[in-house]
């Protein structure tokens, strides 16, 4: 298994296999196991028939959503909270236990964009990732 980041915090993880079905091209020569490591779980691991399975499947497919989300995953804009954490999920947990005196401050650092979402100076809301967002809230209401 290949696996890029720290298990502990966010890690992604592929293993090329046969093909079972014999697919040929790019789909074929894409099958493999998949994981994504949040927190020291793997969030792809289902059950299936009282066993535990890891994600197969052609990886292909997750690729490429991959590629067309990367930019609202992994992105440089600063955190609208000023609050501190080495991983998303420490970012998740300060943020929720964030309290502002000045309350106004945010009321007018909120703006409409033209197409009627809310942005923060520096960090458009639209380009969350609410797939993300909801998967790391999730877990961590389950880990509680």
């Amino acid at each position: 298994m290949v696996v890029f980041g720290d298990k502990y915090h966010f890690a992604l993880g592929y293993k090329l296999k046969n093909n079972p079905f014999g697919e040929k091209g790019l789909v074929g020569e894409s099958w493999g196991q998949f994981e994504m490591w949040v927190d020291g779980a793997d969030i792809c691991k289902y059950m299936r028939n009282r066993e535990r399975k890891k994600y197969e499947w052609n990886l292909i497919y997750i690729m490429a959503w991959l590629n067309d989300h990367l930019e609202h995953i992994l992105d440089e804009d600063p955190f609208p909270l000023p609050v501190k954490g080495k991983h998303a999920i420490e970012l998740l947990k300060h943020s929720q236990e964030f309290d502002s005196d000045d309350d106004e401050e945010f009321d007018h650092g909120m703006t409409k964009s033209r197409n009627g979402s809310l942005n923060t100076p520096g960090f458009p809301v639209e380009r969350v990732s609410i797939c993300l967002t909801y998967v790391l809230e999730r877990f961590m209401t389950k880990s509680k």
